[in-house]
């Protein structure tokens, strides 16, 4: 079986600790650095499934109240580049409507509510009709804090003004 990293920067200091001889520090350190070049590699091909997915997937940080990450598809679908998403506020891109119901969410997230992990958002888009989107999140808690959320955002209509598709 296969030592995760921390694993083996756990061995590594037991190692150490034991005064190891170098070649002993070396080796462990070749697996380490092996160990980390994997997880980079995995890192990069999760990151192009996540740009391939058709669903519009992003990372909101609640810290900052931005983006942290999105893909392309939101992009696709927004009109908005990258670095545009990357420097808004998630809630300029929502309709009035739905900037209550999201205000409203993150009330009771923040007072330890239980919130249903999907809600129904209309989204302006750049330069054309809004859109009526599925968000389905997951948040995650840095020391029992809520600190990001994951979302998975579907269209769940055709665009809502002046038809067409997505």
């Amino acid at each position: 079986m296969n030592a995760t990293p921390r694993e083996k920067i756990e061995a590594l200091r037991r190692l150490t600790a034991r005064g190891a001889g170098p070649e002993e520090v070396e080796a462990s350190l070749d697996e380490l650095d092996a160990a980390c070049r994997s997880l980079e590699w995995e890192a990069v091909r999760f990151r192009e499934l996540l740009d391939l997915a058709p669903a519009s997937i992003y990372e909101f940080d609640l810290t900052t109240g931005r983006f942290a990450w999105v893909n392309r598809t939101i992009c696709d679908r927004t009109g908005y580049s990258a670095e545009d998403l990357l420097a808004m506020n998630p809630l300029d891109m929502l309709t009035e409507e739905s900037q209550v119901l999201m205000m409203e969410r993150h009330r009771r997230i923040a007072a330890g509510e239980a919130v249903e992990p999907e809600a129904v958002y209309e989204l302006k888009t750049r330069n054309g009709p809004n859109l009526r989107v599925l968000l389905t999140s997951n948040l995650i808690h840095d020391q029992g804090l809520p600190v990001r959320a994951v979302v998975v955002g579907l269209e769940i209509s055709s665009r809502t003004a002046g038809g067409g598709g997505a």
